[in-house]
């Protein structure tokens, strides 16, 4: 077969082929086809803004440093509607739960500890006369160790949004304590208490040993 004839046999294959598509309703496409975007994967910064993902902060030791780390739901301590505030007091549990628990296993492994005795802790109800943001706790405050106290007050100011936390025992005064002032636990000098967080002027009470 002659060159001629081979490429004339050619463009009516193509010819017929064109035609067939069109009866089809397929249009040619001109130029090279694309393959699309790639897939789409969601990076781990974005899925911490997806709806759903929401955190809190609790706070673990280590090295002797209180350190943040994110636990699942969103949780918004606001001050109590009275002395038996059932739901504000099932939140300040469940930070207090989990500082019990302590670090889960990739965080044991990266040397997180908690400080918080073996029973646990948990809240004690209102008082007559309690600041509305001031939490009770069921323990005496002078019974916990500095760096369990420590992570109670980092956790609860976070939660609740504000400088400083009101805290007491079940029956002491309230005394506002800082944060900052237990980060770094290394810089307590032995015998001494320390940090020293700041006190709220009140009137003596008959409670105020505990």
């Amino acid at each position: 077969m002659s060159p001629q004839r081979r490429l004339v046999m050619v463009v009516f294959a193509t010819t017929g082929v064109l035609a067939a598509l069109s009866s089809c309703g397929i249009r040619p496409t001109e130029g090279p086809v694309g393959a699309g975007k790639p897939a789409n994967r969601t990076t781990p910064s974005a899925q911490a803004q997806l709806p759903g993902t929401e955190r809190h902060i609790v706070y673990l030791v280590k090295d002797n440093r209180l350190q943040a780390l994110p636990r699942t739901g969103r949780l918004q301590l606001r001050p109590a509607e009275g002395n038996a505030d059932r739901v504000r007091a099932e939140q300040v549990n469940q930070l207090l739960e989990e500082l019990h628990l302590g670090p889960n296993d990739a965080e044991a492994l990266d040397g997180f500890t908690t400080g918080l005795p073996a029973g646990g802790l948990v809240a004690a109800p209102q008082r007559d006369g309690d600041p509305p943001t001031l939490f009770r706790l069921d323990a005496p405050l002078s019974a916990l160790a500095t760096v369990a106290l420590g992570q109670v007050v980092c956790t609860l100011q976070s939660a609740s949004g504000g400088d400083t936390v009101l805290l007491s025992g079940r029956r002491g005064t309230a005394e506002a304590y800082r944060c900052e002032s237990y980060l770094d636990m290394s810089r307590k000098v032995p015998g001494a208490v320390s940090p020293s967080p700041p006190r709220f002027t009140q009137p003596p009470s008959a409670f105020d040993k505990e």
